[in-house]
């Protein structure tokens, strides 16, 4: 065998090495990507649990709530400081999972789901109040998408915050 004939089999072995190569890594990035789907959605779910889970082990904060969404003029000025400063974190992880959904790290159906109870939420005299004052906060993007495809519906004149009837004080 000559040098140009070995050359040539060690070129081409190269080459084979170098697509086996890139399929491996190819497949680990596909593994990788679905990976950090699963991780990034179950956080959101946990997230959402957790405010969830906030609320319903603590009755205070429940009814502060109910009462911060449908009669905000009830609240007292402490009350109103932690009733926006549930809607502040709420928004902010909404945010968060919107952003993450346009970057498929979460599904757009999963982002649909959460955006039915913001619709309904979005309807109420203290909710308008808060995103009235701290709207401007989030990301425009984010911002956009609210007012375009969130709050441009109209909310269930049935709902009710957190299964309950409206709290009149």
């Amino acid at each position: 065998m000559n040098w140009e004939a070995l050359t040539a089999v060690s070129e081409l072995t190269g080459a084979v090495a170098v697509v086996v190569t890139l399929a491996y890594v190819a497949i680990q990035i596909r593994q990788n990507t679905s990976a950090l789907r699963s991780t990034a959605t179950q956080a959101a779910h946990d997230q959402a649990s957790g405010l969830y889970d906030l609320l319903a082990t603590d009755g205070t904060l429940a009814e502060l709530y109910t009462r911060g969404l449908t009669a905000p003029d009830a609240l007292t000025v402490e009350e109103t400081a932690r009733f926006f400063s549930l809607s502040m974190g709420f928004m902010f992880r909404y945010q968060n999972w919107y952003l993450q959904t346009q970057s498929d790290l979460i599904d757009n159906e999963l982002l649909e789901s959460w955006a039915r109870v913001l619709r309904q939420v979005s309807g109420t005299p203290g909710f308008k109040r808060f995103w009235q004052q701290r709207g401007y906060i989030f990301a425009p993007e984010f911002t956009a998408y609210l007012e375009r495809d969130v709050f441009a519906a109209e909310p269930d004149p049935s709902y009710r915050p957190l299964g309950i009837s409206p709290l009149v004080s």
